[in-house]
Order: structure tokens, then C-alpha cells, then sequence
């Protein structure tokens, strides 16, 4: 009986409810941290994965593009 009484005590000691709490607090911030890294994560390979490599002749493309619009952009 007495280990019993003793557990209920210590657990309704406000440290005990302190430390429970601020464990919650610091499983909540690494979930957010892990969602929102893992979140950064894939948006950067979705970049990658839809972003076609660049080449030399797209390179040229754009310049060439670049250039008529500075032209237009003249006159």
C-alpha cells in the first residue's frame, strides 16, 4: 500500500507534471522539425526532378531570347 501511495504522490508532484510537459513541448518541436525538413526535402527533389538539365544549346536558346526582348525593348 504504501508503494502505491507513494507512486501517486510523486506523480502528482508539480515537477513531475513540469517535466512531462516540457518532454510534450520538445516531442511536438522535433515533429514539426522532422515534417518540416522532410517537407524542404522533397520540394527541393520535386525541383530537380521537374527542372530539365540545363544544356548548351538551351543556354544559347535563352540568350538568343534575352537579346530579342532587349531589342523590342529598344525600339
Amino acid at each position: 500500500m504504501k508503494l502505491i501511495e507513494l507512486n501517486q504522490i510523486i506523480s502528482n508532484t508539480p515537477l513531475v507534471e513540469k517535466t512531462q510537459q516540457s518532454h510534450q513541448k520538445m516531442d511536438e518541436e522535433a515533429k514539426k522539425m522532422f515534417f518540416l525538413n522532410l517537407h524542404k526535402e522533397l520540394m527541393r527533389k520535386d525541383k530537380q526532378i521537374s527542372k530539365p538539365p540545363e544544356t548548351k544549346e538551351t543556354r544559347l536558346e535563352e540568350k538568343k531570347e534575352k537579346t530579342k526582348e532587349e531589342r523590342k525593348k529598344r525600339e
